[in-house]
């Protein structure tokens, strides 16, 4: 879902890139609740991301699909 409105690879992401993204997802209208929802779940995404990258040095595409 996110990778929608997200137009940068997801290990290439800065703080920037991340704020608007959530900003892109806050100007779709949904209830709070779900935005908040949003962003527990990128920040997890980002945590396990980091975890995998700092393990395996790097990561792609089809690593990301394969271990969730």
């Amino acid at each position: 879902m996110l990778a929608r409105f997200y137009k940068v690879p997801f290990e290439k992401a800065t703080k920037d890139s991340i704020v608007d993204l959530m900003d892109q997802i806050r100007k779709r209208g949904l209830a709070e609740w779900t935005y908040h929802t949003y962003c527990v779940v990128l920040k997890r995404f980002y945590k396990w991301l980091a975890r995998a990258i700092s393990y395996f040095g790097t990561v792609d595409k089809d690593f990301i699909l394969q271990n969730p």
